[in-house]
């Protein structure tokens, strides 16, 4: 967590639950634009717990969100009493990450709702979803997220920082002459390193 630029406030607050168990943790969600670091503090936090992670690119259909309900999140609720998949069921208390989150659908939201609110040995691990914009979900759903952090916009000096970090960490040597795309934005870690995967 200490290696995050330009999110101390949101390292600070993520520090306070490295000791907690997992049962007293909250549903959390990371919000903010791409590139601000919200995936990486998803991976790095409390990775002891972290047993499974839903990559970028999940159909976040409903029926996909029941399989996630059942075999990922571990509820058992009456509902989902008799569902059974072919998956590997991830049980005894972890945190899965629920990535690329701003797919997930209205009726999946709804889906949902049920197990974000169980508590006690209705359900086992706690969900960390990851989106772009709270925009698109519902005041409900957003209430079952006790902990919805927002990753702000990385200044010039924090920019700066990445800057170093990817130029130390790729033994790069820059120079004058050395040409720098056009019209592209400074603005984020995922910024930097796409211009200098054009660059070099």
């Amino acid at each position: 967590l200490d290696e995050i630029i330009g999110q101390d406030d949101i390292v600070r607050r993520l520090k306070a639950y490295e000791k907690v168990d997992v049962t007293e943790l909250p549903h959390m969600m990371f919000i903010g634009d791409p590139g601000l670091g919200k995936t990486t503090a998803a991976r790095v936090f409390r990775k002891d717990l972290l047993k499974k992670q839903v990559e970028e690119g999940t159909d976040y259909g409903v029926e996909n969100i029941r399989k996630i309900i059942v075999e990922k999140i571990g509820y058992c609720g009456q509902r989902y009493k008799y569902m059974r998949y072919s998956g590997e069921k991830i049980y005894n208390g972890a945190i899965v990450i629920l990535n690329e989150a701003d797919r997930i659908t209205e009726a999946a939201q709804k889906e949902l709702l049920e197990p974000l609110e169980a508590v006690g040995t209705y359900i086992e691990n706690k969900v960390l979803l990851v989106a772009n914009s709270p925009k698109k979900f519902s005041k409900a759903f957003l209430d079952r997220f006790p902990l919805i952090l927002h990753f702000k916009g990385l200044s010039k000096q924090d920019l700066r920082k990445v800057a170093v970090r990817v130029i130390d960490g790729e033994k790069l040597v820059i120079c004058r002459s050395t040409p720098i795309p056009k019209n592209v934005e400074l603005n984020s870690y995922e910024s930097w390193i796409n211009i200098f995967k054009q660059t070099f």
